[in-house]
């Protein structure tokens, strides 16, 4: 009998438990080329308008694979359908990308047919910056979040992430360049934003493990006691 109970409790242990699984979500220039603008004064930048046009999923169940992206964005190589946009700045922290998502193989949509998410605030957060290189001629910026940022909540569901899942920035480069070699102003050339989500357990969750794990001691000391 005690084993009977033993079971079902380790059994309700393994249901209540969530499952921790890792998410990536990695916004990149994609195939858009170089385009927007990033402007640096007194050792801090701004960029705006800044091209986006390829989010690369992984760990998902169904949903992994990269997709294109569309919006008011343009870039060295416009797309007709444009590309989301990424906005930030280093003085504050602030970050976000605009945009909207096709579905997996298409890279035409403009939010009718062929269209996985319409367009919408897609990430924002908030976080501290680093110039890495400012010379005349490029810079290099490099950003981390002081804050899990927030993903946009229709995308997490079309994507089969939980609503729970925190997201990490693990990689936030961007590389600009002025062709006259003059400075500020520049053009971001390359621009990539990688972040990994884990499921955060929900309240109810938590207090059914408690339970469970309360449950399981306390038939572990009686059958000790008895031993």
């Amino acid at each position: 009998m005690r084993k009977v109970m033993l079971g079902m409790l380790l059994g309700l242990l393994a249901l209540s438990a969530p499952a921790f699984g890792a998410f990536v979500i990695d916004f990149g220039t994609g195939s858009v080329g170089s385009g927007g603008t990033v402007s640096c004064s007194g050792g801090q930048c701004t960029g705006s308008g800044i091209p986006l046009d390829s989010m690369v999923v992984l760990g998902t169940a169904t949903a992994d694979g990269t997709y294109d992206l569309y919006g008011t964005g343009t870039g060295a190589t416009p797309e007709a359908n444009g590309s989301a946009v990424l906005a930030f700045d280093t003085s504050t922290g602030a970050i976000t990308i605009t945009g909207g998502v096709c579905i997996l193989g298409n890279t035409t949509c403009t939010g009718g047919a062929n269209t996985f998410l319409t367009s919408r605030v897609l990430l924002n957060g908030t976080g501290s910056a680093s110039i890495l290189n400012l010379t005349a001629g490029s810079v290099a910026v490099s950003l981390t979040y002081t804050e899990p940022d927030t993903k946009n909540g229709d995308l997490l569901f079309k994507l089969g992430i939980p609503g729970t899942t925190s997201f990490a920035l693990m990689n936030f480069t961007l590389n600009g360049a002025n062709t006259a070699g003059t400075g500020s102003p520049y053009t971001a050339t390359s621009t990539d934003i990688q972040n990994i989500g884990t499921v955060v357990p929900e309240p109810t969750s938590i207090l059914l493990l408690g339970t469970v794990l309360v449950g399981v001691t306390q038939l572990i000391r009686r059958r000790t006691k008895k031993a």
